[in-house]
């Protein structure tokens, strides 16, 4: 189970925290091994020192988004290959609603199913080796 200091706690495997304000934080991470019941805890400290996402211009100018708004799938357009390109989709709520790997070196055109997003706006956040790139999405049905 994730604790992040305040509410809530989360037990998911890739959990996301939005922190509202600069400080620092502790994240507690506790495992227990169902067949044993043997568990372990570790602790550390998370500093915040600017809220936000950020995103960086060489990755935001080799990635393109379309078509947008969408109804059931969107396609990136890369200009360059990628080692890693991982894909979050997440609604105005702040939750996670969509999340795909691509494995391997990817390239050219990556097509993604949203056909099963609900109408609405989303921030589509594209995590690279080189670095990360947020895009407004707009699903129309």
């Amino acid at each position: 189970m994730w604790n992040f200091t305040a509410p809530p706690t989360s037990t998911l495997k890739d959990p996301v925290k939005t922190f509202a304000a600069n400080g620092t934080y502790v994240v507690t991470l506790t495992g227990t091994n169902e067949l044993t019941g043997a568990s372990g805890t570790k602790k550390d400290s998370v500093k915040i020192t600017s809220v936000g996402i950020f995103q960086t211009e060489s990755v935001d100018r080799n990635i393109k988004m379309n078509p947008n708004p969408a109804s059931d799938k969107i396609v990136f357009s890369l200009t360059e290959t990628f080692d890693r390109f991982d894909v979050t989709i997440i609604d105005l709520a702040g939750s996670k609603v969509y999340s795909e790997r691509q494995y391997g070196k990817t390239s050219g055109k990556v097509p993604m199913n949203v056909s099963t997003l609900p109408e609405g706006q989303y921030m589509v956040i594209i995590d690279t080796e080189d670095g990360f790139s947020t895009k407004k999405l707009t699903i129309t049905k």
